[in-house]
């Protein structure tokens, strides 16, 4: 864990600092969860099938943001996965873009943020 944190921080003083920290949490409710349970099933039930589709969806992410470039060209990422309340996986990504990609103004920054009150009433 030393060593990783180490390395975090090298690659974070290299690159002169990270652009986005990106937080992604499993939702349990997923349509590709619901829909490989079993009749009666609830997804507490299936917390390999969570982690499983989590990992597809977070591996996509990634190859969209740093091999696919849409919000910008990347030099390097660092992410951690860690299991959160209910054993659900939660990542935490820093993202570090080329310096022709930083984002200098609040317009630039602004144009990539993106928030999302949870639903009150729960399906």
């Amino acid at each position: 864990m030393i060593q990783n944190c180490q390395d975090a921080l090298a690659i974070n003083r290299y690159h002169g600092g990270a652009n986005l920290f990106i937080t992604a949490t499993a939702d349990p409710n997923w349509p590709e969860v619901r829909d490989a349970m079993l009749p009666g099933q609830q997804p507490s039930d299936q917390p390999d099938l969570i982690v499983r589709v989590f990992h597809v969806k977070m591996a996509a992410i990634i190859k969209d943001i740093c091999t696919n470039g849409i919000i910008g060209r990347t030099v390097a990422h660092v992410y951690t996965i860690e299991l959160k309340k209910r054993s659900l996986p939660h990542m935490h990504m820093i993202i570090f873009f080329h310096p022709d990609f930083k984002l200098k103004t609040p317009e630039e920054v602004d144009s990539l943020i993106s928030a999302e009150f949870p639903n009150k009433v729960f399906v």
